[in-house]
């Protein structure tokens, strides 16, 4: 049993020491444009079916988390000193947040920088669209059949440039719950990260970050115990996400 707070943060204001407090371990690929591919982090994962090993089912997992990471992250391009990712053709999704002006400065993946204009910022959720001439790359595929649902165990994937590790950054986590009109994603999140895109192993965005929330474990609640603890009820951050119905009307709404 957890307990979230009423209001959450924005990565952008995460203390750097919290970023990365996640329970459930996750593997993180951070690789720049061209550049090469490092591992910070082991999966945690349920067993799977009898003689395969939990290593090997871990690998097998990573694996598909990278091969969707790689083939979706040259639509995401960097939206000022956060994230965006390309929702229909010359257009980006990010969050309202990061934009302070008429006009925000796009990066692509290949290093081109763009200046993008404005199109509208939703009035009640933090979503905004950047118009982006000369991206020349595919937009993601909104995947609007998706219904998180307090069951669910879905692994997600996330692209984004979290200041502490890089840019492009390819990371692993799973859906956790719903929450509010969205749902908490239990994946790393830092400053940057706002308006990464979530994915799932099939290369469908079902969501993007909005900013994080902590989840605090229920204390023991010990009183004088005679016992040694060599660790204390934690604390973890979870993403905060818009799904896609949301996401959908908010795109329509604004173009």
């Amino acid at each position: 049993m957890t307990k979230i707070p009423e209001h959450g943060t924005s990565p952008e204001s995460t203390t750097p020491e919290n970023e990365f407090n996640v329970t459930r371990r996750a593997a993180l690929y951070c690789g720049v444009a061209g550049g090469s591919l490092s591992v910070a982090g082991c999966l945690d994962r349920g067993s799977g079916s009898a003689g395969t090993s939990e290593a090997e089912i871990d690998d097998q997992m990573q694996k598909r988390a990278l091969d969707t990471g790689l083939a979706a992250r040259k639509s995401v391009v960097r939206v000022e000193s956060a994230t965006g990712w390309l929702i229909k053709e010359d257009v980006v999704l990010t969050c309202s947040h990061v934009i302070d002006s008429d006009t925000a400065e796009l990066e692509t993946f290949e290093g081109k920088t763009i200046e993008g204009r404005v199109l509208g910022e939703h009035e009640n959720v933090d979503l905004a669209l950047v118009e982006a001439k000369g991206t020349n790359h595919d937009p993601l595929t909104l995947d609007v059949s998706f219904e998180a649902t307090s069951e669910s165990n879905i692994p997600l994937v996330q692209i984004g440039h979290p200041t502490a590790i890089g840019s492009w950054v390819i990371s692993y986590g799973s859906f956790d719950r719903p929450h509010d009109s969205g749902f908490l994603a239990d994946i790393p999140c830092g400053p940057g990260s706002s308006g990464s895109p979530l994915l799932t192993l099939s290369g469908k965005v079902v969501g993007f970050i909005m900013g994080t929330t902590v989840s605090v474990d229920d204390p023991s609640d010990e009183h004088q115990p005679e016992t040694v603890f060599t660790d204390f009820p934690g604390q973890r951050l979870l993403g905060r996400a818009a799904d896609p119905e949301t996401i959908r009307k908010c795109v329509d709404h604004l173009i």
